[in-house]
């Protein structure tokens, strides 16, 4: 991650960021001690939140992706567009925002976790949504698609 990669995020209209990496992944990509969120509040970008989603450990990770769900749909309740930071964006990212497209958004889909996927792919091709903790974590948590 550069200076020039935050401008461009800040160019397509993102005014907040979701990172949901892990300390080791921000170390291991030279990221550590602050370093992505002073590019991130250098750009202007001064909503930056962090919430940790590790896919190791199955009842953390339905834990820790549903925490970052209720955390995304903070930012983007107050007006944000919001850039989520993920290591890879293939699987947890995806598993992420199928999970806040059914329980907060109410996708037209949302019955149908499979149909949001298929939308997410339709726009990033290599995304890979863990659709087993979609399942759970959506069967779980399923009073939030009632408010």
């Amino acid at each position: 991650m550069t200076a020039q990669d935050v401008e461009m995020i800040k160019a397509a209209g993102c005014t907040a960021v979701l990172d949901i990496m892990t300390p080791p992944q921000h170390k291991q990509r030279g990221l550590e001690n602050n370093k992505l969120e002073m590019l991130y509040r250098n750009a202007g970008l001064q909503l930056i939140k962090h919430q940790e989603v590790d896919g190791v450990d199955e009842e953390e990770y339905a834990l820790q992706v549903f925490q970052a769900a209720l955390v995304l749909d903070e930012i983007i309740g107050k007006g944000h567009n919001v850039y989520m930071h993920c290591a890879k964006g293939i699987s947890r990212g995806p598993t992420l925002l199928v999970i806040y497209m059914a329980l907060f958004l109410r996708h037209p889909q949302w019955y149908s976790h499979d149909d949001i996927a298929a939308d997410i792919k339709d726009q990033y091709a290599l995304s890979d949504p863990n659709m087993q903790m979609v399942d759970l974590v959506v069967s779980r948590n399923k009073d939030f698609q009632q408010k």
